[in-house]
Protein backbone atom coordinates (compact mmCIF):
# COMPACT_ATOMS: atom_id res chain seq x y z
CA UNK A 1 0.00 0.00 0.00
CA UNK A 2 3.00 2.27 0.43
CA UNK A 3 3.23 4.90 -2.28
CA UNK A 4 5.70 7.43 -3.63
CA UNK A 5 4.44 10.80 -2.42
CA UNK A 6 5.92 12.47 -5.48
CA UNK A 7 7.12 15.48 -3.50
CA UNK A 8 10.88 15.22 -4.06
CA UNK A 9 10.81 16.70 -7.55
CA UNK A 10 12.92 15.74 -10.54
CA UNK A 11 14.25 19.06 -11.87
CA UNK A 12 17.96 19.30 -12.34
CA UNK A 13 20.19 21.23 -9.94
CA UNK A 14 20.31 24.38 -12.08
CA UNK A 15 16.51 24.60 -12.34
CA UNK A 16 16.19 23.98 -8.60
CA UNK A 17 18.68 26.72 -7.78
CA UNK A 18 16.84 29.21 -9.97
CA UNK A 19 13.43 28.57 -8.43
CA UNK A 20 14.47 28.07 -4.78
CA UNK A 21 13.64 30.81 -2.29
CA UNK A 22 14.77 31.58 1.24
CA UNK A 23 11.98 31.41 3.80
CA UNK A 24 11.04 32.40 7.32
CA UNK A 25 8.53 30.13 9.05
CA UNK A 26 6.53 31.34 12.06
CA UNK A 27 4.98 28.83 14.50
CA UNK A 28 3.23 29.55 17.76
CA UNK A 29 3.77 25.97 18.98
CA UNK A 30 6.94 24.34 20.30
CA UNK A 31 9.27 22.23 18.17
CA UNK A 32 8.20 18.97 19.85
CA UNK A 33 4.49 19.69 19.43
CA UNK A 34 2.98 17.17 16.97
CA UNK A 35 1.58 20.05 14.91
CA UNK A 36 5.17 21.20 14.30
CA UNK A 37 7.29 18.06 14.43
CA UNK A 38 5.16 15.97 12.08
CA UNK A 39 3.46 18.69 10.01
CA UNK A 40 5.00 22.08 9.19
CA UNK A 41 8.57 20.95 9.91
CA UNK A 42 8.00 17.96 7.62
CA UNK A 43 6.64 20.25 4.89
CA UNK A 44 9.73 22.46 5.12
CA UNK A 45 12.15 19.52 5.06
CA UNK A 46 10.40 18.09 2.00
CA UNK A 47 10.39 21.47 0.26
CA UNK A 48 14.13 21.85 0.86
CA UNK A 49 14.75 18.33 -0.47
CA UNK A 50 12.65 19.15 -3.54
CA UNK A 51 14.69 22.30 -4.22
CA UNK A 52 11.77 24.69 -3.59
CA UNK A 53 13.27 26.21 -0.43
CA UNK A 54 16.97 27.12 -0.27
CA UNK A 55 17.26 27.89 3.44
CA UNK A 56 14.85 28.54 6.28
CA UNK A 57 14.73 30.57 9.49
CA UNK A 58 12.29 28.56 11.62
CA UNK A 59 10.64 30.16 14.66
CA UNK A 60 8.88 28.26 17.45
CA UNK A 61 7.58 29.36 20.85
CA UNK A 62 8.74 26.99 23.56
CA UNK A 63 6.94 26.47 26.89
CA UNK A 64 8.94 26.12 30.13
CA UNK A 65 8.72 22.31 30.18
CA UNK A 66 9.62 21.85 26.52
CA UNK A 67 11.52 18.66 25.73
CA UNK A 68 14.22 19.43 23.17
CA UNK A 69 15.71 16.38 21.43
CA UNK A 70 19.46 16.12 21.76
CA UNK A 71 21.32 17.40 18.72
CA UNK A 72 18.18 18.70 17.01
CA UNK A 73 19.62 22.15 16.34
CA UNK A 74 22.64 20.67 14.53
CA UNK A 75 20.42 18.23 12.64
CA UNK A 76 18.18 21.04 11.44
CA UNK A 77 21.18 23.16 10.49
CA UNK A 78 22.51 20.38 8.28
CA UNK A 79 19.21 20.22 6.43
CA UNK A 80 19.19 23.98 5.81
CA UNK A 81 16.96 25.04 8.72
CA UNK A 82 18.11 27.67 11.22
CA UNK A 83 15.98 27.03 14.30
CA UNK A 84 15.18 30.10 16.39
CA UNK A 85 13.26 29.19 19.57
CA UNK A 86 11.50 31.84 21.63
CA UNK A 87 10.71 31.05 25.25
CA UNK A 88 7.92 32.07 27.58
CA UNK A 89 6.79 31.36 31.12
CA UNK A 90 3.11 30.47 31.61
CA UNK A 91 3.25 31.97 35.10
CA UNK A 92 4.13 35.44 33.87
CA UNK A 93 2.17 38.20 32.16
CA UNK A 94 1.22 36.64 28.84
CA UNK A 95 0.71 39.84 26.83
CA UNK A 96 4.06 41.26 27.94
CA UNK A 97 5.85 38.05 26.98
CA UNK A 98 3.97 37.87 23.68
CA UNK A 99 4.96 41.41 22.70
CA UNK A 100 8.57 40.75 23.71
CA UNK A 101 8.71 37.57 21.61
CA UNK A 102 7.12 39.26 18.61
CA UNK A 103 9.72 42.03 18.73
CA UNK A 104 12.54 39.48 18.93
CA UNK A 105 11.01 37.52 16.09
CA UNK A 106 10.74 40.55 13.85
CA UNK A 107 14.28 41.70 14.67
CA UNK A 108 15.76 38.30 13.82
CA UNK A 109 13.68 38.19 10.63
CA UNK A 110 14.98 41.61 9.59
CA UNK A 111 18.57 40.42 9.98
CA UNK A 112 17.88 37.16 8.12
CA UNK A 113 16.23 38.70 5.04
CA UNK A 114 18.80 41.48 4.66
CA UNK A 115 20.60 41.11 1.34
CA UNK A 116 18.48 38.19 0.11
CA UNK A 117 16.99 38.56 -3.37
CA UNK A 118 13.81 36.60 -2.66
CA UNK A 119 12.41 35.74 0.75
CA UNK A 120 9.04 34.22 1.51
CA UNK A 121 7.39 34.59 4.92
CA UNK A 122 5.27 31.60 5.96
CA UNK A 123 2.90 31.46 8.92
CA UNK A 124 1.61 28.13 10.19
CA UNK A 125 -2.02 28.30 11.36
CA UNK A 126 -3.71 31.64 11.99
CA UNK A 127 -1.45 32.72 14.88
CA UNK A 128 1.66 32.06 12.81
CA UNK A 129 -0.10 33.86 9.98
CA UNK A 130 -0.35 36.95 12.18
CA UNK A 131 3.43 36.97 12.69
CA UNK A 132 3.96 36.60 8.93
CA UNK A 133 1.49 39.42 8.31
CA UNK A 134 3.38 41.77 10.65
CA UNK A 135 6.65 40.91 8.90
CA UNK A 136 5.04 41.59 5.52
CA UNK A 137 3.76 44.98 6.73
CA UNK A 138 7.34 45.84 7.72
CA UNK A 139 8.53 45.05 4.19
CA UNK A 140 10.53 41.91 5.02
CA UNK A 141 8.98 39.90 2.17
CA UNK A 142 5.72 38.57 0.83
CA UNK A 143 3.78 36.44 3.24
CA UNK A 144 1.54 33.40 3.11
CA UNK A 145 -0.22 31.24 5.68
CA UNK A 146 -0.53 27.47 5.68
CA UNK A 147 -3.69 25.99 7.14
CA UNK A 148 -5.51 29.22 7.88
CA UNK A 149 -8.53 28.76 10.15
CA UNK A 150 -10.55 31.54 11.85
CA UNK A 151 -9.62 30.34 15.34
CA UNK A 152 -11.39 33.22 17.09
CA UNK A 153 -14.75 32.00 15.79
CA UNK A 154 -14.28 28.59 17.44
CA UNK A 155 -13.38 30.15 20.75
CA UNK A 156 -16.33 32.55 20.77
CA UNK A 157 -18.87 29.94 19.64
CA UNK A 158 -17.84 27.44 22.29
CA UNK A 159 -17.79 30.04 25.06
CA UNK A 160 -14.02 30.05 25.66
CA UNK A 161 -13.80 33.75 24.73
CA UNK A 162 -16.42 36.44 25.21
CA UNK A 163 -17.62 37.90 21.91
CA UNK A 164 -16.78 41.43 23.02
CA UNK A 165 -13.56 40.54 24.85
CA UNK A 166 -10.32 42.28 23.91
CA UNK A 167 -8.74 38.98 22.89
CA UNK A 168 -11.64 38.08 20.58
CA UNK A 169 -11.69 41.52 18.95
CA UNK A 170 -7.92 41.73 18.43
CA UNK A 171 -7.50 38.16 17.13
CA UNK A 172 -10.60 38.47 14.93
CA UNK A 173 -9.30 41.70 13.38
CA UNK A 174 -5.88 40.18 12.70
CA UNK A 175 -7.52 37.14 11.06
CA UNK A 176 -9.52 39.43 8.78
CA UNK A 177 -6.35 41.31 7.86
CA UNK A 178 -4.66 38.01 6.98
CA UNK A 179 -7.55 37.11 4.68
CA UNK A 180 -7.38 40.52 2.98
CA UNK A 181 -3.66 41.33 2.90
CA UNK A 182 -1.60 38.14 2.69
CA UNK A 183 -0.06 37.26 -0.63
CA UNK A 184 -1.31 33.65 -0.46
CA UNK A 185 -3.42 31.43 1.78
CA UNK A 186 -3.59 27.64 1.97
CA UNK A 187 -7.02 26.92 3.45
CA UNK A 188 -8.24 23.53 4.72
CA UNK A 189 -11.90 23.44 3.67
CA UNK A 190 -14.34 24.78 1.11
CA UNK A 191 -16.02 26.82 3.87
CA UNK A 192 -12.76 28.66 4.65
CA UNK A 193 -12.23 29.27 0.94
CA UNK A 194 -15.66 30.90 0.68
CA UNK A 195 -14.99 32.95 3.83
CA UNK A 196 -11.68 34.27 2.46
CA UNK A 197 -13.30 35.20 -0.84
CA UNK A 198 -16.08 37.02 1.01
CA UNK A 199 -13.38 39.18 2.63
CA UNK A 200 -12.25 40.24 -0.87
CA UNK A 201 -8.81 38.73 -0.48
CA UNK A 202 -6.01 40.26 -2.53
CA UNK A 203 -3.94 37.06 -2.50
CA UNK A 204 -3.98 33.65 -4.09
CA UNK A 205 -6.13 31.09 -2.30
CA UNK A 206 -5.72 27.33 -2.63
CA UNK A 207 -7.49 24.59 -0.73
CA UNK A 208 -5.66 21.74 0.98
CA UNK A 209 -6.60 20.06 4.24
CA UNK A 210 -3.78 19.62 6.71
CA UNK A 211 -1.68 16.61 5.74
CA UNK A 212 0.52 13.91 7.25
CA UNK A 213 3.12 11.50 5.93
CA UNK A 214 0.63 8.77 5.07
CA UNK A 215 3.31 6.22 4.19
CA UNK A 216 4.64 6.21 7.76
CA UNK A 217 1.16 6.02 9.30
CA UNK A 218 -0.38 3.10 7.41
CA UNK A 219 -2.29 0.19 8.92
CA UNK A 220 0.03 -2.31 10.61
CA UNK A 221 -1.45 -5.85 10.71
CA UNK A 222 1.26 -7.19 13.05
CA UNK A 223 0.72 -4.35 15.52
CA UNK A 224 -3.02 -4.97 15.37
CA UNK A 225 -2.64 -8.60 16.34
CA UNK A 226 -0.11 -7.85 19.08
CA UNK A 227 -1.95 -4.93 20.68
CA UNK A 228 -5.41 -6.48 20.54
CA UNK A 229 -4.00 -9.44 22.43
CA UNK A 230 -2.11 -7.20 24.87
CA UNK A 231 -5.14 -4.97 25.51
CA UNK A 232 -7.64 -7.82 25.66
CA UNK A 233 -9.83 -6.56 22.84
CA UNK A 234 -10.65 -10.03 21.53
CA UNK A 235 -13.41 -9.84 18.90
CA UNK A 236 -14.77 -6.51 20.22
CA UNK A 237 -15.60 -3.60 17.94
CA UNK A 238 -13.09 -0.99 19.09
CA UNK A 239 -13.87 2.73 18.78
CA UNK A 240 -10.67 4.79 19.08
CA UNK A 241 -10.37 8.43 20.03
CA UNK A 242 -7.08 10.34 19.90
CA UNK A 243 -6.75 13.87 21.21
CA UNK A 244 -7.89 16.47 23.66
CA UNK A 245 -11.13 17.10 25.52
CA UNK A 246 -12.83 20.38 26.36
CA UNK A 247 -12.47 23.80 24.75
CA UNK A 248 -13.09 23.33 21.04
CA UNK A 249 -13.61 19.57 21.57
CA UNK A 250 -16.31 17.64 23.39
CA UNK A 251 -15.81 17.46 27.14
CA UNK A 252 -14.88 14.24 28.92
CA UNK A 253 -18.39 14.12 30.40
CA UNK A 254 -20.05 14.47 27.00
CA UNK A 255 -17.91 11.83 25.34
CA UNK A 256 -18.28 9.30 28.15
CA UNK A 257 -22.07 9.77 28.18
CA UNK A 258 -22.10 8.97 24.47
CA UNK A 259 -19.95 5.89 25.07
CA UNK A 260 -22.21 4.72 27.89
CA UNK A 261 -25.23 4.84 25.57
CA UNK A 262 -23.28 3.11 22.81
CA UNK A 263 -22.25 0.30 25.16
CA UNK A 264 -25.91 -0.23 26.06
CA UNK A 265 -26.88 -0.33 22.38
CA UNK A 266 -24.16 -2.81 21.36
CA UNK A 267 -22.47 -5.15 23.82
CA UNK A 268 -19.55 -5.80 21.43
CA UNK A 269 -18.30 -2.19 21.48
CA UNK A 270 -15.22 -1.14 23.43
CA UNK A 271 -13.52 2.25 23.60
CA UNK A 272 -9.82 3.00 23.28
CA UNK A 273 -8.88 6.55 24.30
CA UNK A 274 -5.41 8.04 23.75
CA UNK A 275 -5.11 11.46 25.36
CA UNK A 276 -2.98 13.67 27.61
CA UNK A 277 -1.85 12.50 31.02
CA UNK A 278 -4.12 14.91 32.91
CA UNK A 279 -7.15 13.89 30.84
CA UNK A 280 -6.26 10.24 31.34
CA UNK A 281 -6.36 10.61 35.11
CA UNK A 282 -9.71 12.42 34.96
CA UNK A 283 -11.20 9.67 32.80
CA UNK A 284 -9.84 6.88 35.00
CA UNK A 285 -11.66 8.39 38.00
CA UNK A 286 -14.88 9.22 36.15
CA UNK A 287 -18.04 7.40 37.34
CA UNK A 288 -18.94 6.22 33.83
CA UNK A 289 -15.50 4.74 33.34
CA UNK A 290 -15.70 3.08 36.77
CA UNK A 291 -18.96 1.43 35.68
CA UNK A 292 -17.38 0.28 32.41
CA UNK A 293 -13.84 -0.60 33.46
CA UNK A 294 -13.69 -3.60 31.13
CA UNK A 295 -14.93 -1.58 28.15
CA UNK A 296 -12.94 1.67 28.32
CA UNK A 297 -9.17 1.46 27.84
CA UNK A 298 -7.29 4.72 28.42
CA UNK A 299 -3.69 5.46 27.51
CA UNK A 300 -1.62 8.59 27.95
CA UNK A 301 0.24 10.32 25.12
CA UNK A 302 1.64 8.10 22.37
CA UNK A 303 4.63 9.18 20.27
CA UNK A 304 3.89 10.12 16.68
CA UNK A 305 5.99 7.22 15.38
CA UNK A 306 3.88 4.70 17.35
CA UNK A 307 0.40 6.17 16.87
CA UNK A 308 -0.42 4.20 13.72
CA UNK A 309 0.30 0.94 15.55
CA UNK A 310 -2.21 1.76 18.28
CA UNK A 311 -4.81 2.90 15.78
CA UNK A 312 -4.33 -0.33 13.84
CA UNK A 313 -5.70 -2.16 16.88
CA UNK A 314 -9.04 -0.33 16.54
CA UNK A 315 -11.91 -0.65 14.06
CA UNK A 316 -13.20 2.94 13.76
CA UNK A 317 -12.01 6.39 14.86
CA UNK A 318 -14.07 9.13 16.51
CA UNK A 319 -13.87 12.85 15.77
CA UNK A 320 -15.25 14.35 19.01
CA UNK A 321 -15.84 17.91 17.84
CA UNK A 322 -19.16 19.68 18.53
CA UNK A 323 -20.83 20.53 15.19
CA UNK A 324 -21.23 24.26 15.79
CA UNK A 325 -21.38 26.42 12.63
CA UNK A 326 -17.71 27.43 12.68
CA UNK A 327 -16.56 23.79 12.72
CA UNK A 328 -17.00 23.79 8.94
CA UNK A 329 -13.67 25.63 8.97
CA UNK A 330 -11.83 22.92 10.93
CA UNK A 331 -9.31 20.43 9.59
CA UNK A 332 -8.87 17.69 12.22
CA UNK A 333 -5.48 16.04 11.76
CA UNK A 334 -6.81 12.95 13.56
CA UNK A 335 -9.01 12.20 10.53
CA UNK A 336 -5.89 11.78 8.40
CA UNK A 337 -4.35 9.44 10.99
CA UNK A 338 -7.52 7.35 11.22
CA UNK A 339 -7.82 6.90 7.46
CA UNK A 340 -4.11 6.18 7.04
CA UNK A 341 -4.40 3.43 9.67
CA UNK A 342 -7.32 1.92 7.77
CA UNK A 343 -10.06 3.20 10.08
CA UNK A 344 -13.37 4.66 8.93
CA UNK A 345 -14.39 7.70 10.94
CA UNK A 346 -17.33 8.59 13.18
CA UNK A 347 -17.90 12.32 12.66
CA UNK A 348 -20.65 14.89 13.27
CA UNK A 349 -22.26 16.47 10.23
CA UNK A 350 -20.75 19.83 9.32
CA UNK A 351 -17.27 19.27 10.76
CA UNK A 352 -14.64 20.16 8.15
CA UNK A 353 -15.15 18.69 4.66
CA UNK A 354 -14.41 15.31 6.23
CA UNK A 355 -18.07 14.51 6.87
CA UNK A 356 -18.79 14.87 3.15
CA UNK A 357 -15.71 12.85 2.16
CA UNK A 358 -16.68 10.08 4.60
CA UNK A 359 -20.04 9.72 2.87
CA UNK A 360 -18.81 10.12 -0.71
CA UNK A 361 -15.92 7.65 -0.33
CA UNK A 362 -17.67 5.20 1.99
CA UNK A 363 -15.07 5.68 4.72
CA UNK A 364 -17.10 6.67 7.73
CA UNK A 365 -20.42 7.33 9.39
CA UNK A 366 -21.89 10.81 9.79
CA UNK A 367 -24.11 11.63 12.78
CA UNK A 368 -25.82 14.76 14.07
CA UNK A 369 -23.43 14.76 17.03
CA UNK A 370 -21.69 12.38 19.40
CA UNK A 371 -24.64 12.30 21.81
CA UNK A 372 -26.55 9.42 23.46
CA UNK A 373 -29.50 9.90 21.09
CA UNK A 374 -27.29 8.77 18.18
CA UNK A 375 -26.08 5.60 19.90
CA UNK A 376 -28.58 3.16 18.31
CA UNK A 377 -27.81 4.48 14.83
CA UNK A 378 -24.06 4.16 15.40
CA UNK A 379 -24.44 0.68 16.89
CA UNK A 380 -26.35 -0.49 13.82
CA UNK A 381 -23.66 0.91 11.49
CA UNK A 382 -20.90 -0.81 13.44
CA UNK A 383 -22.57 -4.20 13.08
CA UNK A 384 -22.96 -3.70 9.33
CA UNK A 385 -19.33 -2.55 9.11
CA UNK A 386 -18.11 -5.72 10.78
CA UNK A 387 -19.97 -7.79 8.18
CA UNK A 388 -18.27 -5.94 5.30
CA UNK A 389 -15.09 -6.91 3.48
CA UNK A 390 -12.82 -5.55 6.20
CA UNK A 391 -9.67 -5.63 4.07
CA UNK A 392 -11.52 -3.76 1.33
CA UNK A 393 -12.70 -1.12 3.80
CA UNK A 394 -9.16 -0.63 5.13
CA UNK A 395 -7.78 -0.23 1.62
CA UNK A 396 -10.50 2.31 0.83
CA UNK A 397 -9.62 4.31 3.95
CA UNK A 398 -5.90 4.28 3.13
CA UNK A 399 -6.62 5.28 -0.48
CA UNK A 400 -8.67 8.19 0.84
CA UNK A 401 -5.79 9.28 3.08
CA UNK A 402 -3.43 9.32 0.09
CA UNK A 403 -5.88 11.22 -2.13
CA UNK A 404 -6.82 13.91 0.36
CA UNK A 405 -4.34 14.07 3.25
CA UNK A 406 -0.80 13.08 2.21
CA UNK A 407 2.00 15.58 2.77
CA UNK A 408 3.11 15.29 -0.85
CA UNK A 409 -0.06 17.20 -1.72
CA UNK A 410 0.80 20.02 0.66
CA UNK A 411 4.33 20.30 -0.68
CA UNK A 412 2.91 20.67 -4.20
CA UNK A 413 0.64 23.49 -3.00
CA UNK A 414 3.57 25.23 -1.32
CA UNK A 415 5.67 24.84 -4.46
CA UNK A 416 3.02 26.61 -6.51
CA UNK A 417 2.82 29.52 -4.05
CA UNK A 418 6.48 30.09 -3.15
CA UNK A 419 7.68 32.06 -6.22
CA UNK A 420 7.65 35.79 -5.55
CA UNK A 421 7.38 37.25 -9.04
Amino acid sequence: MRRDSGSAGTMNAIDAKERAVDTVVFCQHGLSDPLVATLILDYVRRSIAAGDIRSCLFFTEEPPDATIPSGIREDLQLSGIQWSPLYYDVRGAQWVQKVRNVLRMLNRTRKYVRGKRICRLIGFLSFGGTYALLAQWLGFGRAMVICFEPHSRYMIELGAWGKGSLKARVVGWLERRQMRDLDALVVPTSAVKELVRSERSMGRVVQQAITIDVNTNLFDPQARERLRLELGFGDSIVLAYVGKFGGIYHSIDDYLRFLNALFAANTRVRAYIITGQVEKELIMDHPIRMLNQDRITVRGPVGSNALHAHLSAADIGAVAIPPTPSQAYRTPVKTAHYWAAGLPILIPHGVSDDHAIATAEGVGIVVKDLVPEEAMFVASYLEKMMDEDRDGLRRRCMDTAFRYRDSGLMVERIRALLPCA
